[in-house]
């Protein structure tokens, strides 16, 4: 043991005397951080499928450890499949990335119609040009018609005055003929038979 102390002094006073060397410190270099955006809940399926989880009813049943313990009933939950990742999504998920987002989702775009359908396309397209041409044709009609009604009541209201007017003449006209007869007693009166073709009933 005495042998080897000067070994090990000579080895601890070689190490203080070695002479330092000038290391340049440079800063490493700085990993970018990305900050990361979640993923909205109603579209985590389309990403990545949840773990199943089964809920399992129990009933009371002794310990098979130890028969002297019963257990109430309870339920057991069981992650049946593990989290996974969706490679066949149903829909697209617009995960906001930054200012431009875009969806490109082959489901989405117009399937090619089949005969049968354009056929029937076109025939609704057919009843439907008709109808409205018809309705036109009817609002033209119910357009004359009603001009036509706006010129029968005005004929109306003329025969009115034409009738009140022809009344108002015969009345003056019986009015002229009682005070010509008065003055004339010895006069015979005109033949009321015209006179009264000219009243209205």
């Amino acid at each position: 043991m005495k042998k080897s102390l000067p070994l090990i002094a000579a080895c601890v006073l070689a190490g203080c005397s070695s002479t330092s060397t000038n290391v340049s410190r440079v800063a490493p270099a700085r990993e970018r951080r990305f900050v990361g955006v979640e993923v909205p809940t109603e579209g985590r399926e389309s990403v990545r499928y949840d773990e199943t989880l089964k809920a399992y009813p129990m009933g009371r049943y002794v310990d098979p450890n130890d028969p002297r313990v019963m257990h109430e009933g309870h339920v057991i939950y069981r992650a049946e499949d593990p989290p996974k990742w969706n490679l066949y999504p149903n829909q697209p998920v617009a995960v906001p990335l930054g200012p431009a987002v875009a969806v490109n989702d082959p489901s989405k775009t117009p399937s090619p119609l089949s005969q049968e359908l354009a056929a029937e396309l076109n025939r609704q397209k057919a009843a439907t040009q008709t109808t409205i041409q018809q309705n036109e044709r009817l609002l033209q009609y119910l357009a004359a018609l009603q001009q036509q009604l706006e010129k029968t009541k005005q004929i109306a209201i003329d025969n009115a005055d034409l009738k009140k007017q022809l009344n108002e003449a015969s009345q003056r006209l019986d009015t002229l003929e009682n005070r010509l007869a008065q003055k004339n007693p010895n006069q015979q009166p005109a033949d009321k038979t015209a006179a009264d073709d000219f009243k209205l009933q």
